[in-house]
């Protein structure tokens, strides 16, 4: 049981930070467009 926790526990820390990351990716890809175009 407390390895299903743990399980669950990694699983969602984890999502946690790829949807952090791709949102700064996404702030630093949408800013070089913007100078690109600029």
């Amino acid at each position: 049981m407390h390895q299903l926790f743990t399980l669950q526990h990694f699983f969602k820390s984890t999502r946690t930070d790829l949807k952090i990351t791709w949102d700064n990716t996404s702030i630093i890809y949408s800013a070089n467009i913007s100078l690109a175009l600029s």
